[in-house]
């Protein structure tokens, strides 16, 4: 799980992608949880893919992502013990899939997904993100 800052390191993103480490960002922003897109590399999208699509549509995302990089999402208790839940139970999809405890898995909901949440306005966004064109994934 990347769970410090808003924008994961990218070096750190890179080294978990070389060796292969699926990983599953986890963050508060704003009031609100974000769980995911949960990375299988060499199978899903990577978090490369969703700065590029970001990029794509917002050409200040770069230098806005750099000035996140080190930053610390706020959120009050309740936001934060929901995130965590569900970021829990999306890795206790993956390793019941693993374990072949499951008949049929289902896959993850955070796969190629950012789950975004709004306790207070009781709101969710399902985030799709696509492989993109120009990345090395």
């Amino acid at each position: 799980m990347l769970s410090d800052y808003l924008v994961a390191d990218p070096h750190m993103v890179r080294d978990l992608h070389t060796e292969r480490v699926p990983h599953l960002p986890v963050r508060v922003r704003d009031g609100t949880g974000m769980v995911g897109p949960l990375v299988v590399p060499g199978v899903t999208s990577c978090l490369g893919c969703a700065d590029l699509h970001r990029s794509d549509r917002d050409a200040a995302w770069p230098a806005l992502a750099a000035q996140l990089r080190d930053t610390v999402g706020v959120a009050d208790r309740a936001t934060l013990l929901a995130t965590a839940a569900l970021a829990l139970s999306q890795v206790n999809r993956v390793i019941a899939a693993v374990r072949g405890q499951e008949a049929t898995p289902e896959p993850p909901s955070a796969l190629n997904t950012t789950l975004e949440f709004d306790l207070n306005a009781g709101s969710i966004v399902a985030r799709q993100w696509t492989r993109h064109p120009r990345c090395f994934c």
